[in-house]
C-alpha cells in the first residue's frame, strides 16, 4: 500500500500567522490564550486581536490581519478553513462592534467563505 504524506496548512498555522501578522504573537489576546496552544485555540485569541484592532483603527494591523484570513480561507486544508468559521464567523458579535467594518475589509476567498456561511445561516 503506498501513502502519500501531505503537507497540511494545518501543520503550518502558526508558522504563517506570525510572517503575516508578527505583531499578534506580542498581544495580549495571544499571551493569555497560551503560547503553546491548540490551533483552533490560537484562531480565536487571532479572531479576538482582529475584533481588538478593527476597533482601535489600526489600520496597518488590520490589513495584515485581513491577508492573514484571506490565507486561512483560500486553504486547501479544510480544518484551517473550518477555524475560520467556527473560531471567526460564528464569533462575530463578541469581539467586532461593527460587522460592517469588518465585512468591509473581507475580500477575496474569505468573503467568498463568509457569504457562503452567511447564506446556510438564513
Amino acid at each position: 500500500m503506498n501513502f502519500v504524506i501531505v503537507n497540511r496548512d494545518d501543520n503550518r498555522l502558526r508558522a504563517t500567522l506570525q510572517r503575516i501578522v508578527p505583531m499578534f504573537f506580542e498581544s495580549a489576546e495571544y499571551l493569555e490564550s497560551g503560547v503553546n496552544t491548540s490551533n483552533g485555540i490560537l484562531v480565536a485569541a487571532f479572531a479576538e486581536y482582529l475584533g481588538r484592532v478593527l476597533q482601535e483603527n489600526r489600520d496597518d494591523q488590520v490589513s495584515m490581519c485581513f491577508d492573514a484570513l484571506n490565507w486561512m480561507a483560500e486553504s486547501k486544508d479544510p480544518e484551517v478553513v473550518n477555524y475560520v468559521i467556527t473560531e471567526v464567523f460564528e464569533n462575530l458579535s463578541l469581539f467586532v462592534l461593527s460587522l460592517e467594518k469588518f465585512t468591509g475589509n473581507l475580500r477575496g476567498s474569505a468573503l467568498a467563505l463568509y457569504e457562503s456561511w452567511k447564506s446556510e445561516q438564513a
